[in-house]
């Protein structure tokens, strides 16, 4: 049984990303699915659980990327490609900047 309270879409968005206490530049990152509630990171570079990050995601779809604040709620390393999978919770994200994430995809 699925415990998710919003649909994924397996789509992949180009994020750059850093922790949100950093002074320094974003790092890359992809998503590995989207939805209301959070996003799935594949990340080259290991990031603790609780951490806090900005985002810059860029939807294809959009003309300007969404700027978006979450929280890290697990991480999981991986033997092959990206260096980690990450799962993030939204913190703030209004409904508007919500609906143009998913804009082209649901």
């Amino acid at each position: 049984m699925d415990r998710r309270k919003f649909e994924r879409y397996g789509y992949s968005f180009r994020v750059l990303y850093k922790k949100a206490s950093s002074f320094f530049g974003m790092r890359e990152a992809y998503t590995g699915d989207i939805s209301r509630g959070g996003l799935r990171l594949n990340l080259k570079k290991i990031v603790p659980t609780g951490a806090i990050l900005r985002l810059m995601i860029f939807n294809p779809f959009l003309s300007q990327p969404i700027a978006a604040k979450v929280r890290v709620v697990w991480v999981k390393r991986n033997q092959h490609g990206p260096k980690c999978v990450a799962g993030v919770s939204f913190l703030h994200m209004t409904w508007t900047d919500s609906d143009n994430l998913l804009a082209g995809v649901g």
